[in-house]
């Protein structure tokens, strides 16, 4: 059995979805760290698009969160 990490989003109309995706296919992490330094990299990359003008709020980390699964 292989334990993957994936990181999901939070969706009002199909609740939490692995929307992290390299060619359409989810993606999947091998470690719960590496896991949260992507999603810590979004999270800043998405600030610093609003901080630049080129949106008006970024997402909020609460909307995310990291989640084991088996044979991924």
């Amino acid at each position: 059995m292989t334990t993957k990490y994936e990181v999901q989003e939070w969706c009002l109309c199909g609740g939490w979805i692995n929307h992290w995706a390299i060619d359409d296919n989810p993606h999947y992490f091998n470690t719960e760290a590496e896991a949260q330094a992507e999603l810590d990299e979004y999270l800043q990359d998405m600030q610093d698009e609003v901080e630049a003008g080129y949106m008006q709020d970024a997402p909020d980390a609460s909307e995310f969160r990291i989640v084991e699964v088996q044979n991924a």
